[in-house]
């Protein structure tokens, strides 16, 4: 009976130790981080044993979620955010932030599911996601109706005010913004070489374009006057003219698809950046 007794005790003490473990490490991966250790939570969280549950769990899947966003692991941190219990108190903060990483990686479909799975939001929050939902409508070509929520959000006492703001004048920018035909690019640079460039926007390259076509197609002319159209020097010159004269008309279309390009990633990345402003100010 005695030992039986010892035996009981014992596990009732390892029991205790256990489930004190459980919060002195969710404790400590909540001060690493606190502290800006965000590889050392990695560490500490990097096998979750499979008898720690609940509120333990929820916080240690959070912080190690929350390391990963920090190192820019986006896509891994997405994976431990939605670890997170629902019923936990950083379930919101957790799907804002993995819907945030989503949008980030382009995967906004997956971003809104997200942000639909936030529950009870209070007031901020209610701001927040219908600021990230306008957001998603941004960044998903769908400007008109990004427009629509932002201005209803600019009529309401809102704490993000800045953000929004800012959110309508890219809306607006993509509104308003006309890319430069590819065709018209090209026919320039046919008619006269770094023509098509310019319109581009590239005043440098477009010159330099003209200015060595020019000086090939000078010594071309010069050699085939000189010693005909069939000698070495006039096919050389001649063969060297041609490449790059078909090569300054394809450069000047690539030209005005880079410029499309660059202007869309640019406004993707600020609207991104800008979504995330509040986010980060309101669980800071």
């Amino acid at each position: 009976m005695k030992r039986k007794h010892i035996t009981f005790t014992f596990v009732l003490l390892l029991w205790f130790i256990g489930s004190q473990a459980q919060y002195l490490q969710a404790d400590y991966a909540r001060h690493l981080s606190d502290n800006r250790d965000f590889q050392e939570v990695i560490d500490l969280t990097s096998a979750l044993p499979s008898h720690i549950t609940g509120s333990k769990a929820d916080s240690l899947n959070f912080y190690r979620a929350w390391a990963m966003y920090n190192l820019k692991r986006v896509s891994e941190g997405v994976e431990n955010f939605r670890k997170v219990s629902s019923d936990s108190r950083l379930f919101n903060r957790s799907m804002f932030f993995s819907a945030w990483s989503l949008a980030y990686l382009g995967r906004y479909d997956d971003a809104r599911h997200d942000l639909s799975q936030i529950k009870n939001p209070d007031k901020i929050e209610k701001e927040l996601l219908r600021i990230q939902n306008s957001g998603l409508y941004l960044l998903s070509s769908q400007a008109d109706s990004a427009l629509l929520a932002l201005n209803s959000l600019s009529n309401q006492n809102t704490v993000y005010s800045d953000q929004i703001e800012l959110l309508k004048e890219y809306t607006l920018e993509i509104m308003d913004f006309r890319p430069r035909s590819m065709a018209i690019s090209g026919l320039l640079s046919t008619i006269i070489p770094g023509a098509g460039k310019i319109y581009a926007g590239e005043k440098g390259t477009g010159i330099g374009s003209f200015l060595l076509l020019a000086g090939l197609g000078g010594i071309a002319v010069e050699n085939i006057l000189k010693s005909g159209i069939v000698s070495w020097n006039s096919i050389i010159f001649t063969s060297l003219f041609g490449v790059f004269y078909l090569g300054n008309i394809y450069g000047s279309i690539i030209s005005i698809k880079t410029y499309r390009e660059r202007f869309y990633e640019g406004k993707e990345q600020a609207i991104v950046a800008t979504l995330l402003i509040p986010l980060r100010d309101y669980y800071r």
